[in-house]
This record gives structure tokens, C-alpha cells and sequence, in this order.
């Protein structure tokens, strides 16, 4: 009903074997038989990341076809074929998933997502919040090699200085990566890339890794990175090839399509802009464009790319934003960014619903705007609050729409709305109430 896919696994994880397989075996038998009417089911599976032993081994694949029969099974999540083996879980540079490495069917990849700075002061003991110690490895922040490169990632931005500009970081590098994972298989869709799935969306307990959104339901800049990049109808940029394309994921054929590519400096001054006129098949990706083909001598050492796709009649389908360093994560000079502003009008609240419509008059870049809700008798951020979009830019003189759902979560007092970002002072809106 919701459009979402399940894939049915059976229980087996790792190595470890049921005691009992038999009843282990009836029980599946009930399984079958109570899931196999759901649309949404999409394969089964008997094991996550093992393979089984008879007599699963050999019985499962017989109950799958006796009392289904129309759906793939796998004795393994990790079965190859079908599926391209499981991870990393290690953060890497965006370049890393577009070279050569999205292929197949892959059902675990991942990389430590940290949560934002009011998840951070919720879960731990203020002393205990900055610098790195042993209360954040009780929260599953670890020596271990995924964590270590995650750190150096957010490094890149320049060493931070206490845990919010940690946390500010690190919401950057979920962007830049998440973003990464899944336009990698978008840019070779169908071309030996069929899917990928993350590990994982959220963790069970107050977590420093696995955030697309956290145990409190704050989402990351990761969630926001997710939905962009799987948009149905999605213009992107490969940073490996510097080829832009296009990727329709619907049914219909796109004709008359306009592309467009701004280069922006540091500074906001727009250094190339690169039109392109294109068609895109249904459920196909077309090239629209290779930039950084000309003198780049001109461009700051850190800049940015601006994507837009829009339709005959001139409808934007899609935009696409990203920061591009001359070396591979070095962004330490997005902190010599000029402070920008932009201005809000937050419209009035309906059924728990309202809209921003925000602006950006200044002559650079306003980059990972954030709007934010804090409940006015607790202190904490409202949620789950579902926004349109969060952690954004806003080129010169651009501006968008942001819709807002607060009414799973309505407060007793008008909540206070706040907006900030990467070179944005945290403002205060107002009050929004039902």
C-alpha cells in the first residue's frame, strides 16, 4: 500500500543454527502461509549472512516453491550469485562507490552515521560530550577502523573544535556520502547494477553510528542524502568521471528535457554554466553533459555544482547540489565561507501541516540550511517532525518551498521554529502551534 518492499528473512544469523530445527521448520511452514498473500513481500530468506545446514538446506527451497512458487529465494542474504556480497561499512570518499565498485545487487553496505548535536546532548552526560572518550564507545563509537576513517572524513572539514562543530561535520559527510552510495548504482542502473540496500536505517538504542534518522526520530543529513538521490526522476553528477546524468525511474519516456550545470566559486561567483537539451527512455539513465573539461584555473580550491532538470514546459524536476574540492576530501576552506542570510516566511499551521518559503538574498552560497522545531517544555527537538527537505543550499538569489508535518507530534505551546546552517547564525523564526 505505501509503496514499500520487504524482504523476508527467516531468523538464521551468522553461524548460529537453530537448536531445534524441525520446530524450527514448522515454524516456517506458518510463516509461509501467513506472509505469502502480502504484495510486499519480495523474496525470502532462510539465513542473514550464513548458510544453513540441512535439513534447512535442503527443505527450505522445497516449502518456498510449495507453498509460494512465485518469488525468488536465497538460502543466504550474502548468496552469490544473486546478490554482490555484503558492505563495507567504512566511510569513503564519494569517489570510492562510483569507481567500480557499484555492481550488482548489493544487500548490506553502510558507513557510521553520528547523530546531531541535540541527540548528542540528550543521550550523554555533558562532561562526557567532547573530546572522544570511553562514554561514546558505550554508544557504539569504537578504535575500530569504520570509526577511525569516519573521524578523518569529518577532519577533512577541518579539526573540530567542540562537539558541535563535530556534529555540524559529520552532518556534511552523511550528505556527501549517502548521496554517493546510492547514485552510484543510479549511474550504472541496470548496466550489472540492480540495487543496494543501507545498513541501517536507525539504531534500537541512543546510537553514535547507523543514523539516517536516531532513537529519538531526529533525522541526519543522511536521510535527506537518501531521498535525493532516489528520487523518482533525479539529475546527477558522477565524481570519478565528472559526467552529469539523468536517471527516470518512472514509466514514462522523458522528451524535450533541459539540463543545466553551474559551477559556483567559494564565493558564490559563478565560474561555467553548461546547458544541455536531452531525452530519457523510462526506467533509464541518459547522459547529459562532462564537466570540468576546460581550463579550471579560474575555480577556487573548493567550489560548488548546481544541477537542474526541467521538463518541455520549463517545470523543474529535479536539482542537485554539491561541493567539489581540486583534492579528494580537502574541504578545510568551506570554513572561510562568507556568512550568508536568508529570509523566511513561515506560513500558518493547518491540520498539523505548514510551509517555509525561504530565500537566499545574499551574494554567496547559503550551504546545509536546517530548519529545526524545539518543544518549549522540554527543551528538545520536536519529534518526529517529517520535513520536504533539511540540510539544503540555496544559491544567489534561489529559494524553495519547505512543507512541514508536525502533527504526529503536536506540542501544549507553540513550538519554536529555528533555522541555521553551515554559514547560517541558528535564528529563531517564531513560535509555530497548531
Amino acid at each position: 500500500e505505501l509503496g514499500i518492499m520487504v524482504w523476508e528473512e527467516f531468523g538464521i544469523s551468522n553461524r548460529w543454527m537453530p537448536d531445534d530445527p524441525v520446530m524450527w521448520l514448522r515454524n516456517a511452514r506458518d510463516r509461509f502461509l501467513r506472509r505469502r498473500n502480502h504484495a510486499c513481500v519480495v523474496l525470502w530468506c532462510a539465513a542473514n549472512e550464513a548458510m544453513p545446514v540441512d535439513p534447512i538446506l535442503t527443505d527450505m527451497p522445497k516449502l518456498a516453491e510449495e507453498l509460494d512458487g512465485t518469488r525468488l529465494f536465497l538460502h543466504s542474504s550474502i548468496q552469490i550469485p544473486p546478490t554482490d556480497d555484503d558492505g563495507p561499512y567504512v566511510t569513503n570518499p564519494a569517489g570510492f562507490y562510483f569507481k567500480d565498485f557499484a555492481r550488482g545487487f548489493r544487500p548490506e553496505l553502510g558507513s557510521p552515521t553520528f547523530p546531531v548535536a541535540e541527540t548528542m546532548r540528550r543521550m550523554m552526560p555533558y562532561n562526557r560530550l567532547w573530546p572522544v572518550n570511553e562514554m561514546w564507545g558505550l554508544h557504539d563509537w569504537s578504535s575500530l577502523s569504520a570509526c577511525e576513517a569516519t573521524m578523518q572524513a569529518i577532519a577533512a572539514y577541518g579539526a573540530p573544535k567542540n562537539i558541535e562543530d563535530f556534529c555540524r561535520k559529520a552532518q556534511m559527510v552523511n550528505t556527501e556520502v549517502f548521496k554517493a552510495i546510492y547514485e552510484a548504482w543510479n549511474d550504472r542502473m541496470w548496466n550489472d547494477c540492480t540495487g543496494v540496500m543501507i545498513w541501517m536505517s536507525n539504531p534500537a538504542w541512543p546510537s553514535l553510528v547507523w543514523n539516517t534518522y536516531d532513537y529519538y526520530k531526529e533525522p541526519t543529513a543522511a536521510c535527506f542524502a537518501c531521498r535525493k538521490a532516489c528520487e523518482p526522476i533525479h539529475v546527477q553528477w558522477n565524481p570519478v568521471t565528472n559526467s552529469v546524468k539523468a536517471v527516470n525511474c518512472t514509466s514514462n519516456d522523458l522528451k524535450g528535457l533541459s539540463a543545466e550545470a553551474v559551477i559556483y566559486n567559494l564565493d558564490g561567483s559563478v565560474a561555467e554554466t553548461t546547458p544541455a537539451q536531452i531525452d530519457c527512455a523510462a526506467n533509464s539513465v541518459k547522459e547529459c553533459m562532462t564537466l570540468f573539461e576546460g581550463q579550471v584555473n579560474n575555480l577556487s580550491d573548493v567550489h560548488f555544482i548546481k544541477l537542474s532538470l526541467k521538463n518541455s514546459s520549463g517545470e523543474q524536476l529535479s536539482c542537485n547540489f554539491y561541493w567539489r574540492s581540486k583534492v579528494e576530501w580537502k574541504y578545510e576552506n568551506l570554513q572561510k565561507m562568507a556568512q550568508a542570510k536568508v529570509a523566511c516566511s513561515v506560513g500558518p499551521v493547518k491540520d498539523g501541516k505548514f510551509s517555509i518559503d525561504v530565500s537566499n538574498p545574499s551574494s554567496g552560497i547559503a550551504l546545509a540550511i536546517r530548519f529545526k522545531l524545539v518543544d518549549p517544555d522540554t527543551g528538545l527537538l520536536l519529534a518526529p517532525v517529517l520535513y520536504s527537505d533539511n540540510y539544503f543550499a540555496l544559491v544567489p538569489n534561489e529559494s524553495r518551498r519547505i512543507d512541514i508535518s508536525l502533527e504526529r507530534v503536536l506540542p501544549r505551546r507553540a513550538a519554536k521554529l529555528m533555522v541555521e546552517g553551515w554559514n547560517i547564525a541558528t535564528a529563531e523564526l517564531g513560535g509555530v502551534s497548531a
